[in-house]
């Protein structure tokens, strides 16, 4: 044992990369629960048991130019999208990984969010603020 750490444990990761509809939050949420379940069935195939999936950043939205196209994409964390994730992580027993127009208190955020079978483990705002995302929103420390 390392530093206390307990040993580690393998695990099967899937990356999935699309090209986001822009501006169509729910018809990129059904083609990644779609692209998800396909990665699921994929590693089952060849005997393997998939725990994590890894999807773009702003993947529920694509590229964001203004503020006006944030206030129409972006949720909150706690909104119907991230349970679509909630809930297929459940059915699959995975952990996913996605990157979302966040809105909270009237502010955007360019956000990744972890999810387990659980619920929402994690969120990460971005620091590191692109042109675009400068003006949808703020970095995490505004």
């Amino acid at each position: 044992m390392l530093l206390s750490l307990p040993e580690p444990k393998d695990f099967t990761a899937a990356t999935l990369q699309f090209r986001p509809v822009p501006g169509n939050p729910l018809a990129n949420t059904e083609k990644m629960l779609e692209l998800i379940d396909k990665a699921c069935n994929k590693a089952a195939v060849e005997g393997i048991q998939l725990n994590l999936v890894i999807l773009p950043e702003l993947s529920t939205t694509g590229i964001i130019f203004d503020r006006q196209e944030a206030e129409k994409c972006s949720e909150e964390i706690s909104g119907p999208i991230i349970s679509s994730f909630i809930q297929k992580a459940k059915e699959k027993n995975i952990f996913i990984v996605l990157g979302m127009a966040e809105r909270q208190a009237g502010k955007f955020f360019n956000t990744a969010v972890l999810i387990d079978p659980d619920g929402v483990r994690g969120t990460y705002r971005k620091v590191h603020l692109s042109s675009f995302d400068k003006k949808m929103g703020r970095c995490r420390r505004e």
